[in-house]
């Protein structure tokens, strides 16, 4: 089944290869490398209301300006 786009294990950025090479990390192919990226971007520059609309639409998104 698939996962809801906003559930942790749709967002995870670990990719299990097992001995392989994960080359979607190389090409940015990644969907959950990217939805995070784009998420961390927009709570960035997105002035100061951001990461409370990210929340509001994403509820397990964490804060990347508390690391």
């Amino acid at each position: 089944t698939n996962s809801p786009p906003e559930s942790p294990s749709a967002l995870s950025s670990s990719v299990n290869t097992g001995d392989g090479i994960d080359y979607s990390q190389h090409k940015r192919q990644n969907i959950g490398d990217l939805i995070q990226e784009t998420l961390e971007m927009f709570e960035r520059y997105g002035g100061e209301d951001a990461f409370i609309n990210i929340k509001y639409m994403v509820p397990t998104y964490e804060s990347c300006m508390l690391n």
